[in-house]
This record gives C-alpha cells, sequence and structure tokens, in this order.
C-alpha cells in the first residue's frame, strides 16, 4: 500500500483602483459591460491603538470597488470613495484592517461583550472628516465612531461574534466556528457573516473551501478592467523513496494572473511582500509553458528581479503574468498576502491581494514493500522492481489542511511517464501525454479498465524503440484553481533489464 496526503490551495485577490477620485462630485466608472455613476465623497479620520503598518481598505457592497487609505504613524487616514445612490447597497461599506500584510480585523459598530453579532454596514451619504476607529488587536475588530455622531452602521451587514471576535479572525474564515448553512444574500462581501470578507475568506458560503468553485476566484477581483483571475497556490511534489522530501526544501508557490486582453498589461510585480516570501528564489518554467518574458535562472532571488511576474502563455495557449518560486522555509502559513501592482498600457495602477489558503503538512509515505517482490525503494534511480506480469493496485489517504481536517472535493488523477533512464528528458513519449482521471474523493486505483495501473498501461510501450526502462507513475489531486500535488513512484519489470531499471 501507499499512502500520502495531499493538500491544496487556493488564492484570493483584490482590485484597488488607481482612478481614486480626489475631489467631491460625479463620476462615471466603467464597470464591466455597464457605466455607471458614482458620487464621492471623503472618509477620513484616526485610528487609536497599534496602528504600525496598518491600512484600511473601505470596498463597497455594490460595485465592490475597493478604496484603500494607508494610516499614517500619528493614526490619522483620508481616502476618496465612490458612492452608487441609484443602488439601496451603494452607500454601504465593509473597511477592512490590514497589518505587515495580515487581514487582521474588521470596522464594526461599537458592541458589549455579551453581543454575538454587529454591524459592519458602514454607511456614508456625506463627507465624513472626523471618523475615530478605535482598533483592538485582541479582538481583531475596530469600533466606529464620530464625533458629531453623523456616521451611521447599516444592520443589515453584520458578522457573527464569539468571545468579542468575529468568527472567522482566528482561520481565514475556514474554523469550525466559521462554519454556517444560513447566508446573507444581501450581505454581498460577506455572506457568511463570519467577519472576514470574501477578500480574504476561505470559505466564501460558510461551507465549502473557494478552491472547489473557480467562480470564486473571478468574483475576489471585481472590478478589474482587465485582470479575469489571480491565484496563489502551493505544489508538493514528493518522490516516494527521497527521505529528504520537506516543505523548506519542496515546497513551491505559484502566482498566476489572467487577462481578458493582454495587450492591455505592461507590467506586474508583487509591491507588497510578506516577510515569509521575502527570501524567496525562483524555479524554472513548467515544460508545457510557452516563454514571452525572459524569466530569471533557477535558484535567483525573487527579490533581486523587484518581485516580477513574467508574460508566458499556459498549456492551454492563455496568456499569464506569472512566477514560480520557494519559499525557503517552514513559516509562511495561509493569509500571508502579497500584493500584485499592475501597471496597464493606459497607466492605470491595479492591486491584487493573493495568498495561499491551504499548507500542505509533512508527512510520513508508509509502504508496504514486502508487495514490492524484486526490491527497489521507488526512486528514478532504485524504482520499484514489479512482476514481469499484471498490474498495480495503488491506494492513498484523503490530504489534509493544518487542522488535520480532510480535503474534500479533490479530482484524483494518475500521469504516466514512460522513461528510457532516470532522466524526465528520456521520454520515449515525447509529446504524447497519458493522463488518467480517477475521480472526485476517490483514494484507490483499482487496475481494473482504464483505471491504472493494468498490464496494459505498464507495458505500452515495450515493443517502443526505444523502449521504457522505468515507469514513473504521479498521483495526481488538484482543485479547479489549479492547485496541485503529486506523489511520484517509480517502477520498472525485471524484465525490462537492470541498466536503468531493476537491479539483478
Amino acid at each position: 500500500m501507499v499512502t500520502n496526503g495531499f493538500s491544496v490551495y487556493r488564492i484570493f485577490a483584490i482590485v484597488f483602483f488607481g482612478f481614486l477620485l480626489s475631489f467631491l462630485g460625479c463620476s462615471e466608472s466603467d464597470d464591466g459591460d455597464s457605466t455607471i455613476e458614482l458620487t464621492t465623497y471623503n472618509f477620513s479620520g484616526s485610528v487609536s491603538g497599534s496602528v504600525s503598518g496598518l491600512q484600511l481598505l473601505v470596498q463597497n457592497q455594490d460595485t465592490e470597488k475597493v478604496y484603500v487609505a494607508d494610516v499614517e504613524s500619528d493614526g490619522s487616514f483620508s481616502v476618496d470613495v465612490g458612492i452608487h445612490e441609484e443602488n439601496e447597497a451603494g452607500n454601504v461599506f465593509f473597511v477592512s484592517m490590514v497589518s505587515g500584510n495580515r487581514y487582521v480585523g474588521a470596522v464594526v459598530a461599537d458592541y458589549d461583550s455579551a453581543d454575538t453579532e454587529v454591524s459592519t454596514g458602514v454607511a456614508i451619504v456625506g463627507s465624513e472628516t472626523d471618523l475615530n476607529i478605535d482598533y483592538d488587536a485582541t479582538k481583531g475588530v475596530g469600533v466606529l465612531s464620530d464625533s458629531d455622531n453623523t456616521v451611521t452602521l447599516n444592520t443589515v451587514f453584520k458578522t457573527r461574534l464569539n468571545s468579542e471576535k468575529p468568527v472567522g479572525i482566528e482561520s481565514v474564515g475556514k474554523g469550525t466556528s466559521s462554519k454556517t448553512s444560513s447566508l446573507e444574500l444581501a450581505n454581498k462581501l460577506d455572506k457568511d457573516q463570519d467577519g472576514v470578507p470574501n477578500l480574504f475568506d476561505a470559505m466564501d458560503n460558510g461551507q465549502d473551501l473557494d478552491n472547489t468553485d473557480i467562480n470564486t476566484s473571478t468574483a475576489a477581483i471585481t472590478g478589474s478592467s482587465v485582470v479575469t483571475q489571480a491565484t496563489m497556490f502551493m505544489n508538493y511534489k514528493i518522490d516516494v523513496g527521497d527521505s529528504d522530501i520537506t516543505i523548506t526544501n519542496n515546497a513551491q508557490i505559484t502566482i498566476e494572473v489572467k487577462a481578458s486582453d493582454p495587450s492591455q498589461i505592461a507590467s506586474i510585480v508583487a509591491d507588497s511582500v510578506h516577510s515569509h516570501y521575502a527570501a524567496s528564489t525562483t524555479t524554472l518554467l513548467p515544460i508545457g509553458f510557452t516563454a514571452i518574458d525572459t524569466f530569471p535562472t533557477e535558484n535567483t532571488l525573487w527579490s533581486s528581479t523587484s518581485y516580477t511576474l513574467y508574460h508566458a502563455q499556459n498549456m492551454e495557449g492563455e496568456d499569464i503574468w506569472t512566477v514560480f518560486f520557494k519559499p525557503n522555509n517552514n513559516d509562511f502559513v495561509p493569509g500571508d498576502l502579497i500584493r500584485l501592482k499592475a501597471t496597464l498600457t493606459d497607466g492605470t495602477i491595479e492591486y491584487y491581494w493573493i495568498t495561499i489558503h491551504f499548507k500542505f503538512q509533512a508527512s510520513e509515505l508508509p509502504v508496504d514493500f514486502t508487495s514490492w517482490t524484486h526490491g527497489g525503494n521507488g526512486t528514478s534511480t532504485d524504482p520499484y522492481c514489479i512482476l514481469d506480469t499484471g498490474g498495480r493496485v495503488f491506494s492513498w489517504d484523503a490530504p489534509q489542511d493544518s487542522s488535520g481536517s480532510d480535503l474534500l472535493g479533490l479530482d484524483y488523477a494518475f500521469e504516466l511517464f514512460y522513461l528510457e533512464n532516470s532522466s524526465p528528458e528520456s521520454v520515449v513519449h515525447a509529446g504524447t501525454a497519458h493522463f488518467y482521471d480517477i475521480g472526485e474523493d476517490v483514494y484507490e486505483s483499482n487496475g481494473t479498465g482504464d483505471n491504472p495501473l493494468t498490464q496494459a498501461h505498464i507495458d505500452l510501450y515495450e515493443s517502443a524503440s526505444p523502449s521504457p526502462n522505468v515507469l514513473q507513475v504521479d498521483i495526481k489531486a488538484s482543485y479547479e484553481y489549479g492547485d496541485n500535488t503529486a506523489l511520484k513512484i517509480y517502477l520498472a519489470r525485471k524484465k525490462w533489464g537492470n541498466s536503468a531499471g531493476c537491479p539483478d
């Protein structure tokens, strides 16, 4: 039996518009297929409490547009925001707080210690210039007030509380107390009311991991004029016989941005990077991708490139801006944010915040060695030696996240590579993929029909020239977002010879 845990990640992104208005009045804003008229008001005041490096992200419940205010060292902040007066929720905002590249809390109404919910719907009907936000880092909230009592909070928009804290604040919105089947659809930015807006929530609907529905990625960047998706995820590919596999040594991160019109993007860089990713080094562009920009060499410090993303085409031929890197530590965790800055060809600036939602846990990979008749340890240079006839059956465990909970909704598949020797470049079927979908939440290949590994699968290229000496078996798990991981196992038949396969 071969057993392994897989884990998967998801990203989310937010858009900050470079055309923020600096005056009070009306303007037109392109919002998807329609042009809407926004009225602009000032939102300013001060934050009390620990404010070092704090940002306020003021997001409209109707247009979903985000306006960003940096909190100065004296606590002051100011930003102009757009109101869509034609819609009921067009003047209501969810105000998020970000510090140290982490989401740290929501701006809320005043509440008592016994309360189980509190309003997050900041209603703006005119310029508010005397606001005070009393930030309590231990609770993950900033209580809003103003000296002339003109600011109001719409009680339709609220968060659930547990011990005076938003229920999702300590778990990126995916903890036990965050979960709910009761949604408030009017609360567009936080339907599950866990106090973590969709921009940062790993479980927008209170039940399912966002990675299982690609539409959550699209919703996360609503308002961008160009970008259709921005994702960040972790790859963790394991050679079953490698004793040196660790998160630090082997974890890789992918960032990928897709655009509806690539010609409108001049550049994309990560202009704010969590410290856990600051010393990352780049990895190679995957086989099957086409570089348009010149990619850095392997092991280049990402910081030395000014944290650049590179234009390429993926295996589907889609234009993307991407980078592949190793964090080189085991300290990074879900919720560690990277901010991407996209410069468009017309000079407009857009920002997107991304993170992983789940992190692989290093795991033992128990193997029933008694079933490998001729020995071997499953590596490319010492493959498991199998009988000269017959197929193989594999089974594995469900993946788990950092809380120890099984990840569900993953699609499992096998990909086979027939190698002349131990090198990936020695594949004898260049240009032909051998990919077999096993199914969602299926944890066994039974070796029958088209479910690998039957004898026919294993011996497919036995009569070819050159013929394979090693069979690489990748057991993959993936979500729609592109998150994937694989357990790599190498096999050989005794009759294939011993130059690269089974020993005497």
